[in-house]
């Protein structure tokens, strides 16, 4: 991505996707009022700043899940999540499957 604050913006994320990330707390890191932030991530990644940090978590999540190392709760807390029902909730919602029932044959979409 050609636009530093965007991709200033994901490697922060990459980084702290795992703790709790305010959008507002990101626009003032880079002294953006917050609907100039979401319009400006938007604009270059096609979802807001919220959606990706879901969705990064999530990925990650099917990553970790895969490696069939960890229960569905500890996923849950290292990609960030406080709560093993929103976790599944979330993770359900975005892929139509509960994190519990992850087949080696699943592709994210």
């Amino acid at each position: 991505i050609d636009e530093p604050i965007i991709s200033e913006t994901l490697n922060y994320i990459h980084r702290n996707f795992h703790n709790d990330i305010s959008i507002t707390d990101l626009a003032e890191k880079f002294n953006y009022h917050v609907n100039f932030f979401i319009k400006k991530f938007k604009k270059y990644m096609n979802m807001t700043p919220y959606q990706y940090i879901v969705r990064y978590r999530l990925n990650t999540a099917i990553n970790l899940l895969r490696q069939n190392t960890y229960t569905v709760s500890e996923v849950a807390e290292l990609v960030g999540y406080s709560s093993v029902s929103s976790f599944s909730h979330t993770f359900k919602k975005l892929y139509g499957i509960y994190p519990s029932e992850l087949s080696d044959d699943f592709e994210l979409v």
